[in-house]
């Protein structure tokens, strides 16, 4: 198999260049974003209320005079 690449090319004049596809890594499960909880298995999770910050009285998105 040939691939003729035009344009720049990084590193030195005549060298080989490593070509690869595209591939997309499945993030690992393990690693949970933070903070969360793992309920013990004889508790049920559904039962538990989400914890929501309050938003206050200031928007920050908005320009304040």
């Amino acid at each position: 198999n040939l691939i003729w690449v035009r344009g720049q090319v990084p590193g030195a004049e005549g060298n080989f260049v490593f070509i690869n596809d595209a591939c997309y890594k499945k993030p690992d499960i393990s690693k949970l974003p933070f903070p969360t909880y793992l309920a013990p298995e004889d508790e049920d999770p559904s039962e538990l209320e989400p914890l929501v910050a309050d938003l206050g009285e200031v928007d920050p998105f908005m320009l304040a005079e």
